[in-house]
């Protein structure tokens, strides 16, 4: 997990002293002792904080509208509105074909999850 800030007092970074950063530059670490010491000491603010993974990739789910699938659901569902996916495909390449999939393929992928749910 990073997290990012947003230098409000200039410093210099302590493991590497050619390191300059200017107010307003926007930095990431993830060091959770650095990080709450430069925002405790008010030379830093929290901007965001980004998780390294999403979660449903790490599941072997894929998100869909509010709801999460498991991939093998999704790749059966895909079949069923006509989208050919590889039999060996990961979240990614699922995710890919989702992306690319019209509204009416979409709307139909919808209908075959559900049906499958009951």
């Amino acid at each position: 997990m990073k997290v990012k800030l947003e230098v409000l007092v200039p410093f210099t970074d302590k493991n590497d002293r050619t390191v300059r950063y200017k107010k307003g530059d926007t930095v990431a670490f993830d060091d959770i002792d650095r990080i709450n010491d430069l925002i405790a000491r008010g030379v830093c603010r929290l901007v965001a904080i980004e998780d390294d993974a999403p979660v449903a990739s790490a599941t072997n789910e894929i998100a869909i509208g509010d709801k999460a699938y498991p991939l093998a659901a999704v790749k059966v569902a895909l079949e069923a509105v006509g989208v050919a996916v590889a039999k060996n495909a990961g979240v990614p390449a699922v995710t890919k074909a989702l992306d690319a999939l019209t509204e009416e393929q979409t709307a139909a992928l919808a209908e075959v999850l559900a049906a499958k749910e009951e």
